[in-house]
């Protein structure tokens, strides 16, 4: 078998998905090196990352030995796995939903040659994975303002039990997507068949049961979805681990090789953003939709999409002072909130600060009360109060 004769790398992207988008990819054979790049008014991130492939599998123009290398798992097991059982089906999923970029991969002739990885003229590429890059390669420099997107996923599971370790299945994914952290209106949800019984303690939690999840799609019916809706976007989930571990095995079970999620996107994960804010005390997302006043009286049971629209809340609440600060104040907002209407958490966002706040100093009865108070701590600590040390460091260096 002959060795590697050319190497392509290729990426694609779009801004808002759908939307404005590009795509580029890069040929090497030895010391020689080709940039190819194009683009679409109104596209998706899946179809720029096919039409790099395509466009640079086009270029070859005699049989020879190719390495792809790609970070869309969606290109990937979409060429090599979805592809023969969309065809089968007619380009339609196993939910009789038409394949968005059939357009792409069915067409005839050449064209649809390369894009099930086998040129008429010869070449069969060698897939490869590659973690989703950080810096400025020459294919990802190519695409232009798509690469700049700023796109947030926030993500929830349901699952069988508690180990994935186990042999414990996901039985719910939801997602919200954000765009400059405002809702989108997008979202991905879907119940999965996960071909075991589910644990009792877990039924207790969730409520779904085998009877109904029986009648629902596996994860390999749904899995080119839901990597196409959180391709290129920031994962903000709670106790990211848990729903990650998850994730990453199903996806290992249909390809050995498969990246870790977290190696290929950014992950926020807001159960280590609360405990720094508030340490000490409890952070499950019950606790944190009551101390930020998010109304979350629906919650019965859990479920992904729930969870996940009230984590949305949560999140922009916890993370409200790192920078939606800039924004003018919401004139609809102002109006409920004069009402004495509770405001959202996103209107609560939006509010500019325009002076500093106003420091209020303790009057008498509260200092002799907090120095009360530090008596007993020091009583307590046998003399090790940190305040009465720094009290008496502040009365050496008077």
């Amino acid at each position: 078998m002959s060795s590697i004769e050319v190497q392509i790398w290729t990426d694609g992207a779009c801004l808002g998905n759908p939307g404005r988008g590009g795509w580029a990819a890069l040929l090497r054979k030895q010391a020689h090196e080709r940039v190819l790049s194009g683009g679409e008014p109104e596209t998706t991130n899946n179809r720029m990352e096919l039409m790099a492939a395509i466009a640079a599998l086009e270029a070859l123009r005699r049989p020879c030995r190719v390495e792809l290398s790609t970070d869309s798992q969606y290109l990937r097991q979409g060429i090599t796995e979805w592809v023969p059982r969309w065809q089968r089906n007619g380009w339609r999923t196993a939910s009789k939903a038409p394949v968005k970029e059939s357009g792409s991969v069915a067409a005839p002739g050449r064209r649809g040659e390369a894009a099930r990885g086998a040129l008429v003229v010869g070449a069969r590429p060698q897939w490869t994975s590659r973690k989703r890059a950080r810096g400025p390669s020459r294919a990802r420099r190519r695409r232009g303002p798509a690469a700049r997107m700023n796109r947030i996923v926030v993500l929830d599971t349901e699952t069988t039990g508690l180990e994935v370790n186990q042999g414990h299945r996901l039985i719910e994914i939801g997602c919200v997507e954000l765009g400059d952290r405002r809702r989108s209106g997008r979202h991905f949800h879907c119940y999965l068949n996960p071909e075991r019984a589910v644990d009792r303690g877990a039924l207790a939690v969730h409520g779904l049961d085998d009877a109904f999840l029986s009648t629902q799609s596996r994860f390999v019916e749904v899995a080119a979805e839901l990597l196409e809706f959180i391709d290129g976007a920031e994962l903000v989930i709670h106790n990211a681990a848990f729903d990650l571990g998850f994730l990453d095995a199903e996806l290992k079970r249909l390809d050995v090789a498969h990246v870790p999620l977290a190696q290929r996107l950014a992950v926020t994960d807001t159960l280590l953003l609360a405990r720094e804010r508030f340490p000490g005390q409890r952070n499950s997302l019950d606790a944190l939709c009551k101390r930020f006043e998010i109304d979350n009286s629906s919650r019965k049971l859990h479920g992904a999409l729930l969870d996940a629209e009230l984590l949305t809340d949560v999140y922009l609440a916890l993370t409200t002072g790192q920078s939606a600060l800039g924004f003018a104040f919401d004139a609809e907002a102002a109006g409920a909130a004069g009402k004495g209407a509770r405001m959202s958490t996103q209107a609560r966002a939006a509010i500019r600060i325009t002076q500093r706040p106003r420091v209020l100093l303790a009057n008498i009865e509260e200092q002799a009360a907090h120095a009360l108070r530090l008596d007993a701590l020091d009583k307590a600590s046998k003399g090790a109060c940190a305040w009465r040390r720094l009290e008496a460091d502040a009365g050496d260096g008077a």
